[in-house]
């Protein structure tokens, strides 16, 4: 039987908080390191599939929630006249509870991809769908409140002026990004729109939580959910998230221009 290096047999033995503080120190490049070495051990040493994936979903989303604010709609705070921080601070709460949200949604895929009919847990996916639907509506109320927040600083032109200046079409094609979600951020940005872009994020909370609670339903009631509805979740899910997030790539690029 192959053994591994120390190093990797180490590694792969780290809990979840050994992992967070390796993101909190910015040592990302090892992080990495020890993702792919548990799929390489996956591979190799038969680690149990379904252990993996959820202990990998929550890796990443430990370390979407400790990088000072600069994955989910951030970096917007500064486009208001006053309350500023409150703004950003609403915003930076709202996506740590929708990155929490995210882990039971992912976790819940992964019951539903890898447990046979007959062994399904009715149980247990409705406690990660109802994890789930808690979260998403705070996320959506802080979201709001950041809106209103917003709407009664007032703008800051100058800031603004910097979103409405630059060219994000070429931003885009040089960092490859999805045509349609950046058509979307863009019609935001170009307006100068952060108030738009903050209830576009709510809407699309409360979306998602419909299809949620379709999902829930089903599971209440000991059926499984249909393969339309958990691939409309997984969608919508997804399509958020890269909207939340080239928001705030674009707005960060177009901030830094001057």
């Amino acid at each position: 039987m192959k053994k591994w290096p120390r190093e990797k047999t180490f590694l792969f033995r780290q809990p979840l908080d050994i992992m967070h503080k390796m993101v909190f120190n910015g040592n990302l490049k090892k992080l990495n390191y020890i993702l792919r070495c548990k799929i390489k051990l996956n591979k190799e040493c038969n680690v149990k599939k379904r252990a993996l994936q959820v202990l990998t979903v929550l890796v990443l989303v430990l370390t979407a929630t400790v990088m000072d604010a600069v994955i989910h709609v951030n970096d917007f705070g500064r486009t208001f006249a006053g309350g500023q921080s409150t703004c950003e601070s609403k915003v930076t709460q709202g996506a740590e509870l929708y990155f929490k949200a995210n882990v039971s949604i992912m976790s819940f895929f992964a019951e539903t991809e890898i447990t046979p009919d007959k062994e399904y847990n009715f149980t247990k996916a409705l406690s990660l769908v109802q994890s789930a639907l808690g979260y998403l509506k705070e996320a959506k109320t802080n979201y709001s409140q950041a809106a209103q927040i917003g709407s009664a600083a007032g703008y800051i032109q100058a800031e603004v002026a910097m979103l409405k200046a630059f060219d994000y079409d070429k931003f885009a094609a040089e960092q490859g990004l999805n045509e349609g979600i950046k058509e979307r951020v863009k019609c935001f940005l170009k307006n100068g729109d952060v108030i738009g872009i903050y209830q576009e994020v709510a809407n699309r909370v409360e979306e998602l939580t419909a299809t949620l609670k379709v999902v829930e339903k089903n599971l209440q009631d000991n059926v499984k959910p249909q393969i339309s509805t958990v691939w409309e979740l997984l969608q919508k899910s997804s399509d958020l998230t890269l909207f939340g997030n080239y928001a705030t790539v674009m707005a960060t690029a177009a901030f830094g221009q001057q």
